[in-house]
């Protein structure tokens, strides 16, 4: 009965050694058997962790770390950045119009500018790659020209065939207010290929500024209002703009012999795009009451170093139709004694001069009257009287 046994176990464990090898071989880990654990353990049977969460979720899905597997991105295709096969091969720049042509960067453009220059740049790109390159765009910069801030333009083609060529053209004008100063620009070139990638290239020149070193420039000097009449007063507003190297005293003249007037001032100016560079002030004065109406000269004269800036206003005075009105009624009052003016005062006299001055001639013809019958009655007393005389 022992022989028995033994042959029966030692067919199962050769049985088991087969279905291990089979399991081994298919790469199949084997069951592993239940955990016994203590009698409060969830009646001793736990799972074995094995690190994965393989249970379903409550919609049936499969659990986190294989839904995170299924959801990865399939990666984009690889795309490159070319900087040498778009090229700018020539820049022709012009400063108010003198050229100035280069074949290459990092140089200085021989053409020095100024306030207000206009500046224009033609720039010749070519594609030396061996496929086209589409939407290609050209950015022209000019760095902190615009009181701190850049100054730029945007051209652009659509594409470039292997070897081909395009010019491109670009227009500034330089800010009124600039600085004595060297400015970076720098011209930027980009494109695209069918299969996306990007090409690029870059230069840098430098354009120099370099301003007069004494030059004011007046933005205004306009009389308002233009026209006065009953309202002798106006005004002269000037402003004033220092577009040379050098800081200015600025001595100041506003005058009309004609209008007997004359106003003299002096201010600072600073300068490039400082506050104090420029300069505002309304200067008002008045026109006396008898100038007559007509259109009268004012004239402006501003020194600075030895230079001198001249310049002739108008202003015309008009006919005051309020006081013709008033004139014209106290010329129908005056035989009345109430009203006359005097300048712009109206004042009440009694009586009125017209009536005194024929009251002072009644009574002088008056005297001279009794004057004269006076000295012709004494003449005649006095001739009886010698005449009594004579007799005796």
């Amino acid at each position: 009965m022992f022989r028995g046994h033994c042959k029966k176990g030692a067919t199962l464990f050769v049985l088991i050694l087969l279905v291990f090898s089979v399991f081994v071989a298919a790469g199949i880990s084997p069951p592993s058997p239940p955990f016994q654990g203590d009698d409060d353990s969830n009646d001793g049977a736990n799972p074995i962790d094995t690190g994965e969460d393989n249970t379903e979720a409550e919609d049936g899905n499969l659990g986190s770390s294989q839904n995170d597997d299924l959801d990865q991105p399939i990666n984009p295709p690889t795309t490159h950045t070319y900087d040498s096969t778009l090229k700018i091969t020539k820049v022709v720049a012009e400063v108010d119009g003198k050229e100035d042509t280069t074949l290459r960067g990092g140089r200085k453009i021989s053409k020095k500018a100024k306030e207000e220059s206009d500046i224009k740049f033609e720039i010749e790109i070519q594609n030396v790659w061996d496929k086209h390159i589409e939407d290609i765009e050209v950015i022209v910069t000019i760095e902190d020209a615009n009181d701190g801030d850049d100054i730029d333009e945007r051209s652009s083609t659509p594409y470039l065939e292997p070897d081909s060529s395009s010019n491109l053209k670009f227009d500034f004008e330089l800010p009124l207010m600039i600085d004595d100063d060297d400015y970076d620009v720098i011209i930027d070139v980009e494109g695209i290929d069918s299969e996306g990638n990007s090409h690029v290239f870059s230069w840098e020149l430098i354009l120099e500024v370099e301003k007069d070193k004494h030059k004011i420039k007046v933005l205004k000097a306009d009389i308002s209002p233009t026209t006065i009449s009953c309202f002798r007063q106006s005004s002269l507003k000037l402003s004033v703009l220092n577009l040379g190297r050098e800081e200015e005293i600025v001595d100041v003249s506003i005058k009309s012999v004609d209008l007997e007037f004359g106003i003299e001032s002096s201010f600072e100016l600073g300068v490039g795009t400082d506050n104090d560079a420029e300069y505002e002030k309304t200067y008002k004065f008045k026109v006396p009451s008898y100038i007559s109406e007509g259109i009268y000269p004012i004239e402006l004269i501003m020194g600075y170093d030895d230079k001198k800036y001249k310049d002739i206003s108008y202003l015309e005075i008009d006919e005051c139709e309020q006081l013709k009105e008033e004139a014209n009624s106290v010329l129908l009052d005056l035989r009345k004694g109430e009203h006359i003016i005097t300048g712009n005062v109206v004042k009440e006299i009694n009586p009125s001069p017209v009536i005194k001055y024929e009251l002072d001639n009644k009574l002088i013809i008056l005297f001279l009257t009794l004057f004269v019958l006076i000295l012709m009655g004494a003449m005649i007393f006095l001739g009886g009287a010698i005449m009594l005389e004579l007799k005796k």
